[in-house]
C-alpha cells in the first residue's frame, strides 16, 4: 500500500487520535501527512480550555511527525465533513486516507449519520477506519 501522501482528519476527539497513533506507525522519512480539520456552521465557539487542549494535540502532532522527518501541512475548511475530506483527497491526490470511526450501527448510524461511510463510498483512494476499540485487543 503506498503512503507517500496520508490524509488525516482531525477533530480532537479519541477516535482521530486513535487515528493518528496508526499514522505514526504507518509513516517513513519522506512521506507527507495532511491533518484536515472540517468546521461547519452550526460548531459552538470554543471555550478557553478546549482551545488550548486542540492547540495542545496539534502541536503534539507536529512534534511526532517531525521525529519522523515526515513533512506536514495543517487545512481548516468548512463543509460537511465526508464531502470535504473526498474532495481534498481528490484535489491533493492523497494515497491513503485515515480516520477515526465510532462504529455506530443500526438505529444510532441511521439517525446521526456515518462520515465514514460517506468517505468510504466516494474516496478516490484506500481508506483506512480505526475504532478506539481495535487497538486495544
Amino acid at each position: 500500500m503506498k503512503t507517500d501522501l496520508i490524509l488525516c482528519p482531525v477533530d480532537n476527539s479519541r477516535n482521530s487520535s486513535v487515528a493518528f497513533d496508526v499514522i505514526s506507525r504507518l509513516v517513513k522519512p519522506g512521506d507527507k501527512v495532511i491533518l484536515l480539520h472540517v468546521t461547519s456552521a452550526g460548531d459552538p465557539p470554543l471555550s478557553l480550555e478546549d482551545s488550548w487542549m486542540q492547540r495542545s494535540e496539534s502541536e503534539l502532532r507536529d512534534r511526532i511527525l517531525a521525529e519522523h522527518n515526515v513533512e506536514f501541512e495543517h487545512l481548516t475548511l468548512p463543509g460537511s465533513a465526508a464531502d470535504v475530506i473526498t474532495s481534498v483527497a481528490r484535489r491533493k491526490k492523497v494515497d491513503l486516507i485515515v480516520m477515526g470511526t465510532h462504529g455506530r450501527t443500526g438505529l444510532s448510524r441511521l439517525m446521526m449519520g456515518s462520515v465514514a461511510q460517506g468517505v468510504l463510498s466516494d474516496a478516490p483512494c484506500t481508506v483506512l477506519t480505526v475504532r478506539p476499540a481495535q487497538l486495544q485487543e
